[in-house]
């Protein structure tokens, strides 16, 4: 089993550079979603399968985690600071038919345990 790491497509948005700061506990980057045509390019291009875990540190709404069920059978983990976040990302797993092979946690991925 492979497991595969994503830092939120921050370098790809091109955020990765204008981080703005808030209180600890918060977001101290900008959510910026990824158009989904990228999203299916840079999982088609890490050449994610069936037999990968895909963990997607600062996930949103969990489309990289969603994607990589959905259209390669992976299994995911999306980790997100922000509450609203993982609630959206949770529905729009169960709304894909994809709740079963994918899970949100709400956490600090600098603090988050990914062992």
């Amino acid at each position: 089993m492979r497991r595969r790491f994503l830092l939120g497509a921050l370098a790809v948005t091109g955020f990765a550079g204008s981080a703005l700061y808030f209180a600890p506990g918060q977001p101290d980057v900008m959510y910026a979603q990824t158009e989904m045509g990228a999203v299916a390019r840079m999982l088609a291009l890490a050449g994610v399968a069936d037999n990968d875990i895909i963990y997607d540190l600062g996930c949103g709404d969990g489309r990289f985690v969603i994607a990589a069920a959905r259209q390669f059978g992976a299994r995911g983990v999306g980790i997100d600071i922000d509450p609203k976040r993982i609630k959206e990302a949770s529905d729009l797993a169960q709304r894909a038919g994809v709740a079963d092979r994918v899970r949100f946690v709400e956490a600090d991925l600098f603090k988050a345990d990914i062992s």
